[in-house]
């Protein structure tokens, strides 16, 4: 009786959604998700299940949405294993009319889900490096053979999945990354105090797509010219052994090793934004850092390099600056020019909250990406939506 109770319950609570997420880490991605399965519940929706090709630290947000399987896949490695995909297909239930992919790096799990036979909408949050290089090719073909239709958070990804994939404009839609409604509703306008040590703050992986050895050049040109008592702060966990070791005997070349600290990776930043004076996106490659959107619901301004991905699209010149392309020099000059101007400081700040809350949180972003999803069912069925 027990176990014909469970089946019931297990179906009853099969959704029309499956999300598929490469992992459960404290990056973008998973972030992002995360927030949008808040505000889907919140507005009404679910159940959800949730398939991870690997775990992570989040994972146990991931279970407080719903049933949650970690296929546990490591590496670049293209999956599935025949064995276990009957039990994956059987885990979604019935009545599945659509799978979120939420990455580029999922394809071998789309290939272990087609059978399920629905469209799969690809929200793709990377640029060519990864999915050339992180992802690899043979994972990211997968899902192009699969999608239906693509999700885009900026014009510089769409115009790499144009020019290096071959994918169509008329098959993507173009919805920016974004934040919780309430996150940073505690922030304030008021400046800081003058004899305040000033802090530029850095975050992300300690891989060299994220540039925090260029962050560690960057300190290095601000210190020496910055009439202020200066300190640089990078968060963000590392990729290999000895890499934030290695950053940190480059800091000390650098004559920084004092002032730049690297905490290691933080689950919550806010703490860090508040004494923030600037962010620095010191990235060679990024489609759109959450973490620099984070910065700016705080009324942190945004320095940034033009060509590595979708920040300047956000920044526009009033966000912040934007800086040639992995010019150290400039990003220092730039950094400087807004800590001696406290007024253009707080300008700029004001200016990158006001650009959050016009289109960069949940409610407005998430409505579009339920839209599309809604669209995407109704056209499989058939439905005019």
């Amino acid at each position: 009786m027990e176990c014909t109770r469970s089946i019931r319950r297990f179906y009853r609570d099969a959704p029309e959604i499956i999300f598929v997420s490469h992992d459960a880490s404290v990056t973008g991605a998973p972030i992002l998700m995360l927030s949008l399965l808040a505000w889907w519940r919140s507005s009404g929706g679910g159940p959800f299940r949730v398939i991870l090709r690997h775990g992570g630290t989040l994972e146990p947000r991931f279970r407080e949405f719903g049933r949650v399987w970690n296929l546990n896949w490591p590496g670049k490695r293209v999956y599935p294993d025949p064995t276990s995909q009957q039990d994956l297909l059987s885990f979604c239930g019935p009545g599945v009319r659509l799978i979120y992919a939420n990455t580029g790096a999922v394809g071998d799990v789309l290939e272990a889900l087609e059978p399920l036979g629905v469209p799969v909408l690809a929200h793709i949050h990377e640029l060519e490096t990864m999915l050339s290089r992180g992802i690899g090719r043979e994972r990211f073909d997968l899902v192009k053979q699969r999608a239906t239709r693509f999700v885009v958070p900026s014009r510089a990804v769409a115009a790499n999945l144009i020019e290096n994939h071959g994918i169509s404009a008329d098959m993507m839609d173009l919805v920016p990354e974004y934040l919780p409604d309430d996150y940073a509703n505690d922030w304030s306008a008021a400046p800081r105090g003058t004899e305040a040590p000033r802090m530029i703050f850095g975050a992300g992986t300690l891989d060299w797509r994220k540039g925090p050895d260029l962050f560690v050049q960057v300190a290095a040109q601000v210190r020496k010219s910055c009439s202020h008592d200066v300190r640089f702060v990078w968060a963000g966990a590392p990729t290999e052994v000895g890499q934030k070791e290695a950053l940190h005997e480059l800091a000390v070349t650098h004559g920084v090793g004092d002032v730049l600290t690297f905490v290691g990776e933080k689950s919550d930043l806010r703490p860090y934004f508040r004494e923030a004076d600037v962010m620095v996106s010191s990235s060679r490659e990024d489609p759109y850092p959450v973490v620099c959107l984070e910065a700016a619901a705080h009324g942190v301004p945004v320095v940034c390099f033009d060509g590595a991905g979708g920040m300047p699209e956000f920044v526009q010149g009033d966000a912040g600056r934007v800086v040639p392309h992995l010019d150290v020099a400039a990003m220092a000059a730039a950094i400087l020019s807004l800590l001696v101007d406290p007024a253009a400081r707080q300008s700029a700040g004001r200016c990158a909250r006001a650009r959050i809350e016009s289109g960069h949180r949940i409610s407005i972003c998430g409505s579009r990406l339920r839209d599309i999803a809604t669209r995407l069912m109704g056209m499989a069925q058939g439905v005019d939506t």
